[in-house]
C-alpha cells in the first residue's frame, strides 16, 4: 500500500481512524506524511532515502530521530579525531 500525505483535508476524527486501522495493517506499507504523531502511531519500521542510499531504522519516528542524531553525531566526533590525528601527524 503506497500512501502520500493520507491525512491531508481530514479532520481529527478521519485521522484517528485511519491511524488506527493502519497501525493494524500487517502487509508492506509505504508512508509519507509530515505528521510525526502520524508516523509514530503507524510506523514500525523507516527507511530514509538520501544522497542515493536507503537506512533503515527499526521504530516509529521518534527513535528513528533519535537514533538518526546519535548516528550524526558519532560520525562529527570520529571526523574531529581523525582531523586532530592528521593534525598532529603534519606538526
Amino acid at each position: 500500500l503506497l500512501l502520500d500525505e493520507p491525512t491531508n483535508h481530514l479532520d481529527l476524527a478521519a485521522c484517528v481512524w485511519l491511524e488506527e486501522r493502519l497501525s493494524k495493517y500487517n502487509k508492506a506499507l509505504v508512508l509519507v506524511s509530515h505528521s510525526e504523531d502520524f508516523l509514530n502511531g503507524v510506523c514500525t519500521h523507516i527507511i530514509e532515502i538520501a544522497r542515493q542510499t536507503c537506512t533503515y531504522y527499526t521504530g516509529n519516528y521518534d527513535v528513528y530521530t533519535k537514533t538518526r542524531l546519535e548516528n550524526e553525531n558519532l560520525q562529527q566526533q570520529r571526523y574531529e579525531k581523525e582531523q586532530a590525528e592528521i593534525k598532529h601527524i603534519k606538526d
